[in-house]
């Protein structure tokens, strides 16, 4: 239909003629597609796997924000898929307090991108998988996009909605809800913990696993994930991009 496309392919062997740069010589053969700009070739496969699941987990996370705010009628939303923060939300859990507002989405995507970068290292990867389509890119894109069915999931669970319904009760078509970001965080979770890592190595997994397992609101818990960090405002922004603060 004339829409960009872009295929991410990664191989577990450096630069393995028989896979990766096969299956790219493959797709351009049969797309008529110009490999430099629409196939990127990347030789870790456990980066990009992580990465995929990262994404679904932030995405999750993004749409029980968007439920809150929401519930609190600070949410509105055009028949386009758009949406936009009227007003700003404090959250509380104990000594916690978080502001939802327009930079939340910012902040969530630093923090997942961080995340996905430390698990990467963890297993041995480094971070350059983060600038391709698969990394940052389709992160961005999924976080702050309410036709992501992870963010619609998200949502539904803020509001009130129990998981297995969500997941599994059809639609008009017929179809389930499929929500990859549920299974995404139980599984990050183990994978973090094989590797001998704490849960403060990649809170926000464990934030929505914790919410996934009933271990508090999801008012709290977010406020918690939140509060244990450094509210960023657009005075800090400014200071980053003028030099003054790293």
């Amino acid at each position: 239909e004339g829409a960009y496309v872009g295929l991410t392919l990664a191989g577990k062997t450096r630069r393995d003629p028989t896979a990766t740069d096969a299956l790219a010589k493959a797709f351009n053969v049969f797309t008529g597609m110009n490999g430099d700009k629409n196939v990127e070739v990347y030789n870790n496969a456990s980066a990009l796997e992580i990465a995929a699941s990262m994404k679904n987990v932030a995405a999750f996370t993004a749409g029980i924000i968007l439920g809150i705010l929401k519930k609190n009628g600070a949410l509105q939303t055009d028949e386009d898929g758009r949406y936009r923060v009227t007003k700003r939300v404090t959250i509380t859990h104990g000594d916690h307090h978080a502001v939802l507002d327009n930079h939340t989405m910012h902040r969530l995507v630093n923090f997942a991108s961080k995340e996905i970068v430390n698990i990467v290292k963890s297993e041995g990867g480094g971070k350059s998988g983060q600038l391709m389509m698969a990394g940052n890119h389709d992160l961005n894109l999924t976080v702050n996009s309410l036709t992501s069915r992870n963010v619609q999931a998200g949502m539904r669970l803020a509001l009130g909605e129990n998981i297995y319904e969500i997941l599994t009760k059809l639609d008009d078509n017929g179809h389930r809800l499929t929500a990859e970001g549920v299974m995404a965080a139980h599984a990050m979770a183990r994978r973090i913990q094989n590797n001998n890592k704490s849960e403060a190595f990649a809170p926000l997994v464990f934030a929505v696993r914790n919410i996934l397992m009933g271990r508090g609101t999801p008012e709290a818990i977010i406020a918690q994930f939140f509060g244990q960090t450094k509210q960023w405002t657009e005075a800090d922004a400014r200071r980053v991009l003028n030099g003054q603060s790293k």
